[in-house]
């Protein structure tokens, strides 16, 4: 694919980040629209222990750098995308994103109001989050050897694992819940306190995502969009799932690779009975439909808002975070006080970001060797036991589920055990 069109703006040598930039912990509210009175009501709260037997069966400790191994990203392939839906039970839209509009400048928005999704696949399928993710891959279609697969996660969890290798004490308190599937598998599991938290009314993120984007046609109702790639780290075969916000339309066609007939007829044939029923999973039916269409990987994007009164970038997080993704674009709106005035846009995965790259070699070096450590821990415990890391205070503990309750239906885990077991 050739470069895409950008939006006019400065290039990608732009400064700053704070008041009124927006931490988008989650995607579009369609229901609350820039007149409509926003909800305030969150989930109940839980805790980092809930369902955790109290001690630790191990402590894990940062690995050093061990030089001579590739952290380069290698073989990268998309692998499905899917946005949830507007309603009431569980529905996913499959495949499509939403198109960046490259709205005419200048224009004004309302702040974020309200409660906002932080995690919206736990929001939505809370025993069973990683299932969208398989589904959306099995629609897809790409042919997946699903037991050389060494993790299955959210590119959350790798970030948080970054910054608990990079910051010992001063990391965050975070958990994240796992099983082994197969003979080598690992699932990561996001965990967070509330799957939603509340805009008070400093930022624009979301409504400017809206109002600076289009819908793929059949996904008018979609809320949040979630694309998933399959690549190798470190000697390791990785499937992560990460937020896009968008695509730019490119010049074949709309910015989009159409299925071809026989696709198509393969995904109308999977759609026609969709709904998900496992009796082994306490999860409630996962429907699924079918709207936009599959896009290139050079042409996705992230989104965010920045204040001219104070735009400072945080480079290292926000490079490891499209690094882990591959997300080779990142738009910001640049606003006074609400009123957007110009667009800047960096190539993330651009030859001028070598620079960056080179600095955070040593981290995910360090990254690969803790996959690596997880994945030898939840072998010698074994399939059937569900475990979690829980970090505090910077110590990383490997600690037991009260119940062994699994995070997939049986049917969806048996594509992880290999046929010659």
């Amino acid at each position: 694919m050739s470069q895409p069109s950008i939006p006019p703006g400065p290039s990608s040598r732009g400064r700053g980040r704070g008041h009124g930039q927006a931490s988008r912990g989650g995607r579009r509210q369609p229901s609350q629209s820039q007149g409509s009175k926003p909800s305030w009501k969150l989930p109940p709260r839980r805790d980092f222990v809930d369902g955790l037997v109290p001690t630790p069966v191990q402590i894990l400790h940062p690995p050093e750098c061990s030089p001579g191994m590739i952290t380069q990203i290698e073989n990268l392939e998309y692998v499905g995308s899917y946005s949830w839906a507007d309603e009431d039970s569980p529905t996913i839209i499959v495949p499509g994103p939403p198109r960046w509009r490259n709205r005419p400048l200048p224009f004004t928005l309302r702040p974020d109001r309200g409660a906002r999704f932080k995690d919206q696949n736990s929001f939505r399928m809370p025993s069973s989050v990683l299932l969208p993710l398989m589904k959306a891959v099995d629609i897809v279609g790409k042919e997946i050897d699903w037991p050389a697969i060494d993790f299955v996660t959210d590119r959350n969890g790798l970030m948080k694992l970054m910054e608990w290798i990079e910051k010992g004490p001063r990391c965050s308190t975070f958990r994240i819940d796992m099983e082994l599937v197969g003979e080598r598998t690992v699932l990561f599991n996001r965990f967070e306190t509330n799957t939603k938290d509340i805009a008070r009314g400093n930022t624009f993120g979301f409504i400017f995502e809206r109002e600076a984007t289009v819908p793929a046609p059949g996904c008018e109702r979609a809320t949040g969009h979630r694309r998933i790639v399959k690549y190798d780290f470190y000697g390791l075969k990785m499937m992560v799932r990460f937020e896009v916000d968008a695509y730019i339309a490119g010049d074949h066609g709309a910015g989009s690779e159409n299925l071809t007939t026989t696709a198509t007829e393969n995904l109308a044939d999977l759609l026609a009975n969709v709904d998900i029923v496992s009796d082994t999973s306490p999860s409630p039916n996962l429907r699924i439909i079918r709207g936009g269409s599959e896009v290139p990987q050079d042409s996705i994007m992230t989104m965010e808002t920045r204040s001219t009164k104070n735009d400072r970038y945080r480079w290292p997080d926000m490079y490891l975070k499209f690094y882990l993704s591959q997300t080779p674009w990142y738009f910001i709106g640049i606003h006074e006080d609400g009123k957007f005035i110009t667009y800047r846009n960096h190539h993330v995965m651009g030859d001028g970001m070598a620079g960056r790259r080179r600095k955070v070699e040593k981290g995910l070096h360090r990254l690969g060797r803790a996959l690596e450590m997880i994945q030898r821990v939840m072998v010698a415990h074994g399939t059937g036991k569900r475990l979690s890391l829980l970090c505090e205070d910077g110590v990383l503990g490997v600690y037991e589920w009260v119940s062994n309750a699994s995070c997939l239906p049986e049917d969806v885990k048996r594509r992880f055990v290999s046929k010659a077991s």
